[in-house]
């Protein structure tokens, strides 16, 4: 069951309403074991300001975590390129934008596609903390080390926790699929040429933040910046630090604000 039962971890589609000839829409990809909820209010942010934004549910996730045990990357991978497809039948101009996992698979998309208007990774996760550990100590030693591990939402402003659906549990098989994604990634990251936002949080638990500077020295984009959040953890766009994220995410965009 879901942490609190009044949010929906399903995907869900916000219709901006662009101004002039600057047509954009944006693909946003939930993290690891979360769902969309913890990149909701950023989306309705850049909304605001005339993005159309359609952030879908990865496989595996949004009902119990043992679905999520059987996932697999190219599941997730499909899925975000499946909807970015959607997106560039019906707007001039494509932005990613990905939390943690979300983040790898943006950066993988941006890869792929040289005509991105821009890719956003939220904690970008290519290098993960204790779990990635425990993942392969228990590939080796399945006897010894449970299968999921207990955790909840990395978020220094706990008030913030009522915001994010996420799984309770996660299975450790399944963290080895995000390090095959993430050796992937690392290696593709000269091929995305699309300007770059990378955001992150001094204070993250579940991603080391030598991940973002990683993502920032490797990527062959010539426009790229890094906002660092000494006051956030994980889920930046949940987090102490989300409004300054919001409006920096819309400016790099160009979306014209509405305020």
């Amino acid at each position: 069951m879901p942490p609190y039962t009044h949010l929906d971890p399903g995907s869900f589609e916000l219709v901006g309403r662009a101004v002039g000839d600057d047509d954009v829409g944006a693909l946003v990809l939930h993290g690891f074991s979360g769902s969309p909820t913890e990149i909701r209010g950023l989306a309705e942010h850049i909304a605001a300001r005339g993005v159309h934004v359609h952030a879908p549910l990865l496989p595996g996730h949004g009902l119990h975590h043992r679905d999520l045990e059987r996932a697999v990357r190219g599941e997730w991978l499909d899925t975000a390129r499946a909807a970015l497809e959607v997106l560039r039948r019906r707007h001039r101009k494509i932005v990613v934008i990905g939390q943690s996992m979300g983040g790898l698979l943006a950066l993988s998309l941006a890869a792929e596609y040289s005509d991105l208007a821009a890719v956003v990774a939220l904690a970008p996760a290519l290098a993960i903390n204790r779990l990635a550990h425990l993942s392969r100590i228990s590939a080796v030693l399945p006897r010894y080390i449970p299968k999921f591990e207990e955790r909840s939402p990395d978020l220094v402003d706990v008030a913030q926790l009522q915001q994010v659906w996420s799984y309770s549990h996660t299975p450790l098989r399944a963290v080895r699929e995000v390090l095959a994604l993430a050796r992937d990634v690392h290696l593709s990251l000269p091929r995305v040429t699309a300007p770059l936002l990378v955001v992150q949080g001094a204070r993250d638990r579940t991603v080391r933040p030598v991940s973002s500077h990683r993502v920032m020295a490797r990527a062959g984009s010539t426009t790229k910046e890094l906002l660092w959040l000494e006051g956030s953890g994980h889920i930046v766009a949940v987090d102490a630090d989300r409004e300054r994220v919001w409006q920096k995410v819309g400016d790099f965009l160009g979306a014209p604000s509405r305020s």
